[in-house]
């Protein structure tokens, strides 16, 4: 029992010492994380599961349609005017009841905009006064249901509602790199913050041993009180910079806990994002060619186009004679024999043929096209303007990016630069070659370029991502971003 408490006690301090160990986070888990994780990723894809079943619905338009219809049953007692054969009006007692069904088929033409139809029904009616009852089969009927020279609506979805289900696909690429840009602001913003209290926790340190050695040199009458004072001064404000950053750390590392799904009040420290591919360079043209082939913004050109294209469309042909055919044949019965419903059945046909033709509409009709096409023309100017303006935002992302790899690599060359001359004034400091003034200027030149080193990073992660997403294509792996979007589940 002795020798079993101070394992206990030992395996439960090793949990607790477990427990407080942060968990490190790399910028690429928490862009995993953000994507699937996060309230916007929760929006994107339900947006994109809509244009998923909107599409589903246009589809399911042009497959054959099976329904069935039926009244079972109808009971009617009531008094209804009816004309007699003397062409007089009298109300007469009805009473009856009335059961109907049918089956129907039906299949739309996208080519010419009508619809076939097959058709079959039974109908029966009890008169109840006289407890008679009859049946009205219909065994098969088929018929077609025809505009023409009308507008056809279905034509234009079939070339019109595909490319808006391509738009929804890469709209939600887009989305999620909107995603990812803004997890890329918010753990630089965090991992700002840990790099100031990680500098002001240095400089305290080395503030604190400082002000030791220069007390003691003091004490000697080898320096003078100014810069005994400096020292002191330099320790002081160095302790405030450790609290500062601490309650900054804070607040950013809410933000970026809350936005990528995590738990707020678990503790992360973030890795710095340097062991990257940087080897690669964008070539504009190739960055313009992908563009053009993936982004949402080409493709809204072509449907913008489309959309202004059909409603000229709809406007000629709605101002002009039309019309619609309606034609059906098909085979009936009527016996008071069950029985007998489809024996010898009769031929039953329709056709019926209307038109609509403008005569006099007081310029109506060319005003509605003349209207259709000026705007035609509007969005045609409207899409070679933006196309221009798409153009030069690729072309200085892309310039944009391959200057910020330069950047990249001659900050971290300062900054190392810079720690390695903060290091020799230190040491110099220490053996009486310079004063508290240089040794203040090495120090804050050593944390500027610490703190510009990952402000290149941030700016370098950024660019990299708005390329990304305005292009939706991955320079390092040559894959285009919406080829591996799936239906979120």
């Amino acid at each position: 029992m002795k020798t079993a408490l101070p394992l206990l006690i030992l395996f439960s301090l090793t949990l607790n010492l477990l427990h407080a160990q942060p968990q490190n986070l790399d910028l690429l888990k928490a862009l995993e994380m953000a994507q699937k994780n996060s309230p916007d990723a929760l929006v994107a894809q339900t947006r994109f599961k809509n244009s998923y079943w909107q599409y589903r619905t246009y589809k399911a338009d042009f497959y054959p349609m099976l329904s069935f219809d039926g009244t079972l049953p109808e009971l009617n007692r009531s008094l209804s005017r009816i004309t007699l054969p003397n062409g007089q009006d009298a109300f007469v007692s009805r009473s009856y009841i009335a059961n109907t069904s049918s089956l129907s088929l039906s299949q739309k033409i996208g080519l010419t905009g009508g619809s076939v139809f097959v058709n079959t029904g039974l109908q029966r009616i009890d008169i109840l006064t006289t407890k008679e009852f009859s049946y009205l089969s219909t065994p098969a009927s088929i018929g077609i249901n025809q505009p023409v020279f009308g507008f056809n609506q279905m034509r234009w979805a079939r070339r019109i509602e595909p490319i808006r289900y391509t738009i929804a696909k890469r709209q939600f690429a887009q989305d999620l790199e909107d995603i990812s840009l803004q997890t890329i602001n918010l753990f630089f913003d965090y991992l700002n913050t840990q790099t100031s209290l990680a500098i002001a926790l240095k400089n305290k340190a080395n503030n604190d041993t400082l002000f030791k050695i220069a007390e003691g040199r003091f004490n000697l009458g080898k320096i003078a009180e100014n810069d005994l004072l400096q020292i002191k001064l330099n320790y002081l404000n160095s302790d405030i910079a450790v609290e500062e950053a601490r309650m900054n750390m804070t607040s950013t590392s809410a933000r970026l806990k809350s936005f990528i799904g995590m738990d707020v009040k678990e503790d992360i420290a973030l890795n710095l994002p340097e062991n990257m591919d940087t080897n690669y360079t964008v070539d504009f043209a190739k960055a313009w060619q992908q563009a053009e082939q993936n982004s949402v913004r080409s493709l809204d050109h072509s449907r913008l186009q489309l959309d202004a294209d059909k409603d000229v469309a709809e406007a000629i042909t709605t101002s002009r004679f039309h019309g619609n055919l309606f034609a059906s044949y098909g085979l009936n019965k009527r016996t008071d024999n069950i029985n007998d419903i489809y024996k010898k059945p009769e031929d039953q046909e329709q056709i019926r043929f209307g038109v609509s033709v403008p005569i006099l509409a007081w310029g109506k009709a060319r005003a509605s096209i003349e209207t259709a096409k000026a705007q035609q023309m509007v969005t045609l100017a409207t899409i070679k303007k933006d196309k221009i303006d798409f153009e030069q935002e690729i072309y200085i992302r892309s310039m944009r990016f391959n200057l910020q790899k330069r950047q990249l690599g001659i900050s971290h060359t300062a900054n190392v630069v810079a720690d390695r001359r903060y290091f020799i004034a230190k040491q110099r400091y220490l053996i009486g070659k310079i004063d508290i003034t240089d040794l203040n200027i090495a120090q804050n030149e050593r944390d500027n370029a610490q703190r510009a080193y990952v402000d290149a990073l941030h700016t370098y992660w950024q660019t990299l991502f708005g390329l990304r997403r305005a292009t939706l294509y991955d320079f390092k792996e040559g894959k285009q971003l919406s080829d591996v979007v799936k239906l979120p589940e």
